[in-house]
């Protein structure tokens, strides 16, 4: 690995520094909106990397010209004799956090959906972008990792990708375009001042750069700096889990025993780690002192946009708001008809039924003659497993066996008219179960989120 590019340090020169970063087999798919910037890296791709590059154009169809653009993209690459790829896509207009994130995450999508194994990404961004970044990161009162802006390699979900113009200026990117006489598209919504980014970088960023020149290099520098910062909280925050979590949860003990500043690191780290919003500092530190210190006979729970955490056995379990089971209980239906033979799809949360025959286990053949109810939890239901010599009331066997309580409502109870014949593929009723060599039934129940711990924790 070379130094890193020094001021003066040419384009060409900064983007084979960059693509030092990455296997050197690796075949390249450039993002090519038809800018002056991706048309600058495609074109500088093609001639330091030779025989390694392709181009994907990402058609979202909220502009009157961009079947145009993607025209001009298709004819660009004829002319390098580099591979295009377009892919059209919707962008939802009601987004939560506007059009432009919306359609950022749709193009993002879309980009490495159709990556080839072992492929780079490659995207345009230099270092005027790295400051508008940590600008618009550092008014949203972003913490070292927000403000670490973008960096130069990142990977996600094993897709890599690469910023080979990071540390160039914006200005050695116009010089490269006017020297290889290249052509782009303007695309007019860059000068929309509704838009965030366009509003800095029109109206603020020059002001900024008029009095402190070369503010885009001492950002990115400062960015550099931030990212160093992150990977060191990464590190702290590895060495206090000492491994004490799991899929979707951590250790109160663990919590417990760190000040408020390192809980809310690992927390922080937990969450990016598992693809989940993170929330601000006071929600964070709200959440936390519900679910650390909370009072007696009562089941805490912590909340921030897109999430909900829940405590049960010394752990805190966390969800995605749209698959947190008793936020769900709100539109479930009470109960569902089921034809024995069929697939009973009930959602993310309750999973899936189905029934196959078998000789001799599960619900007798007799009980299955006809359409069956499947019901929930309302309290006072009973059964007697195959190992139990009485009945035994549904809510002590789901503690007895570490039920979660938030699931304990979703589990499915299959009946006959009145009579309780199951509850998922936990237990069938003893009196309606198959007799040896006889013809019976067994139940499956899959695809559900899950009811208890994992063996061994």
């Amino acid at each position: 690995m070379q130094d890193f590019p020094a001021k003066n340090t040419g384009l060409e020169a900064s983007f084979l520094w960059a693509l030092q970063n990455v296997e050197e087999s690796a075949n390249l798919c450039v993002a090519l909106s038809g800018g002056r910037d991706s048309v600058v890296l495609l074109h500088a791709a093609v001639q330091l990397a030779p025989d390694r590059v392709r181009a994907s154009h990402v058609h979202h169809g909220l502009h009157p010209d961009a079947d145009h653009w993607a025209e001009h993209c298709q004819l660009l690459c004829e002319r390098l004799q580099v591979p295009l790829s377009v892919q059209r896509v919707t962008v939802d207009p009601n987004h939560p956090q506007g059009l432009e994130a919306a359609a950022r995450d749709v193009r993002y999508a879309a980009l490495r959906s159709e990556l080839e194994p072992a492929e780079v990404l490659l995207t345009a961004h230099h270092e005027q972008d790295q400051l508008e970044t940590f600008m618009l990161q550092l008014f949203r009162g972003a913490g070292v990792a927000g403000l670490a802006a973008m960096p130069l390699v990142q990977v996600r979900d094993e897709v890599v990708h690469l910023r080979p113009l990071l540390h160039v200026p914006a200005e050695l990117v116009e010089d490269y375009a006017l020297q290889h006489r290249l052509e782009w598209i303007e695309d007019p919504s860059n000068a929309d001042h509704q838009f965030d980014r366009n509003y800095l970088r029109h109206k603020i960023l020059p002001l900024i750069a008029e009095r402190w020149p070369s503010a885009a290099r001492s950002v990115s520098r400062a960015a550099r700096l931030n990212a160093v910062a992150a990977d060191l909280q990464t590190e702290l925050a590895q060495l206090d889990l000492a491994d004490d979590a799991g899929l979707m949860w951590v250790s109160i003990d663990i919590l417990r025993s760190l000040t408020a500043a390192r809980q809310a690191n690992v927390v922080r780290y937990l969450l990016r780690l598992w693809q989940l919003p993170v929330p601000s500092e006071a929600q964070l530190h709200q959440a936390l002192s519900n679910l650390l210190t909370p009072l007696e006979d009562r089941q805490p729970e912590g909340c921030w946009p897109g999430v909900r955490v829940r405590r049960y056995c010394d752990r805190l379990w966390f969800f995605r708001a749209a698959e947190d089971p008793v936020m769900s209980m709100a539109n479930a239906p009470a109960e569902y008809s089921w034809l024995p033979g069929e697939l009973l799809d009930m959602g993310p949360v309750r999973g899936v039924l189905e029934s196959g025959t078998s000789n001799g286990g599960g619900i007798a053949a007799k009980w299955f003659a006809g359409p069956l109810q499947v019901k929930f939890r309302r309290g006072g239901e009973t059964i007697r497993p195959a190992s139990e010599a009485a009945n035994r009331k549904l809510k002590k066997l789901l503690q007895e066996n570490d039920i979660f309580p938030w699931m304990r409502c979703h589990i499915p109870l299959v009946y006959a008219e009145d009579r309780l014949l199951a509850v998922g593929d936990l237990w069938v009723d003893a009196d309606a179960s198959a007799g040896a060599g006889e013809p019976g039934y067994l139940i499956s129940w899959r695809n559900h989120e899950p009811i208890h711990m994992p063996s061994g924790l």
